[in-house]
């Protein structure tokens, strides 16, 4: 999906925070201890391009700056609409910054589906019953007798016809 006039910011802000939370894409936080970047949003860097994350009765916001050592510049964000209610994103200035943008979010947002599908799958595994091998064992025991003889057994005993 690419990045152009969209009403809201879920997915985008949802990708960002989830890269954040995921550890996946060389996103860190963003110090603005110089207020260069005009935003209340909590804010991430990669590069020099600053993602703003927020939020406001209606949603979640999503804010897009690109930054040099002094100042910043607001390069996506609400286009149109009453913010809050019906704000419309979409790029405030359209430079070369455009596309590997929107192909590096694009990309994230696959890595963070892969490393969402990995952690859901550790967590599958590490739910499983921590079970001493002496356990497993008495229960292997009692199975192979259980089933001594019987068609599909591989112990070799009466009833076998092999």
């Amino acid at each position: 999906m690419e990045i152009g006039l969209m009403k809201g910011a879920y997915e985008y802000h949802k990708t960002i925070a989830d890269a954040v939370k995921l550890g996946v894409g060389d996103i860190k936080p963003f110090r603005n201890l110089d207020k260069r970047v005009p935003s209340t949003g909590t804010l991430y860097h990669y590069r020099n391009i600053v993602f703003a994350l927020g939020s406001h009765t209606e949603g979640l916001t999503f804010e897009v700056y690109i930054t040099d050592s002094n100042s910043s510049l607001k390069v996506y964000g609400a286009v149109r609409g009453t913010y809050g209610r019906s704000e419309v994103y979409g790029w405030i200035h359209k430079g070369n910054w455009a596309d590997f943008i929107t192909q590096y979010l694009n990309e994230l947002r696959g890595r963070v589906r892969e490393a969402a599908k990995a952690q859901r799958a550790a967590i599958s595994l590490s739910k499983l019953p921590q079970i001493p091998e002496e356990e497993i064992a008495k229960f292997e025991e009692a199975f192979a007798k259980s089933v001594k003889g019987t068609k599909g057994s591989t112990n070799k005993g009466e009833g076998d016809s092999k």
